[in-house]
């Protein structure tokens, strides 16, 4: 799962679900709304921030942008929480270098005059690395792979989900973080700052 990131680029430190996000898609860069709401979602509370890629073409919710409707999501760090007895510990995760990177996204209109376009984090099996911390990672896409996903030609599920794979090839550190990420309002550098040792693949 991938409930926060980080892209400091737009001076964004803790990037929180329901908020107003920079992606890219097929047609040029776009804001949309961290929280995948298709026309038939009734109840907001219901919008999906991840969407699992190794089934998303069997989900009736998520199929049809997987087909034709994918993004990316500019970012270059997120958060995963571990628990320990009664503490959750937030972790920030990184490529090695903070090189930037994008999430693999998938993304869906709007609906009505006052609703914005949405999107969601694809996620996958974590490396050797994140799984000490979370059963699951995001889908972090190299730039090579960037205009494959963005093409919007509609495309049956194998390549894309090759695409999605787990990139061990990636290197990946993390470091425990302070619990002031826990509020999605705070948006301060030092969200990201190492609280204790960074650990390397």
């Amino acid at each position: 799962m991938c409930g926060r990131y980080a892209h400091r680029a737009e001076a964004r430190f803790n990037i929180a679900p329901g908020t107003s996000c920079l992606v890219v898609r097929a047609g040029g860069e776009a804001h949309m709304e961290w929280g995948f709401t298709p026309a038939w979602l009734k109840d907001p509370a219901r919008a999906q921030i991840n969407a699992r890629s190794e089934t998303i073409h069997e989900k009736p919710m998520f199929r049809d942008s997987f087909r034709k409707r994918r993004c990316l999501v500019p970012a270059d760090g997120w958060f995963e929480w571990l628990r320990e007895d009664r503490i959750r510990q937030p972790w920030f995760f990184q490529l090695r270098n903070a090189a930037p990177f994008a999430f693999a996204g998938i993304w869906t209109p709007g609906h009505g005059a006052d609703s914005t376009d949405s999107f969601a984090i694809l996620t996958t099996a974590p490396t050797t690395l994140a799984a000490r911390i979370h059963a699951r990672m995001p889908v972090i896409l190299p730039g090579k792979d960037w205009e494959e996903w963005l093409d919007d030609t509609p495309q049956g599920p194998g390549r894309l989900q090759f695409l999605c794979r787990t990139r061990e090839d990636l290197p990946v550190e993390m470091w425990p973080v302070s619990a002031a990420v826990n509020r999605p309002q705070y948006n301060e550098p030092d969200a990201v700052s190492p609280t204790g040792p960074v650990e390397t693949d």
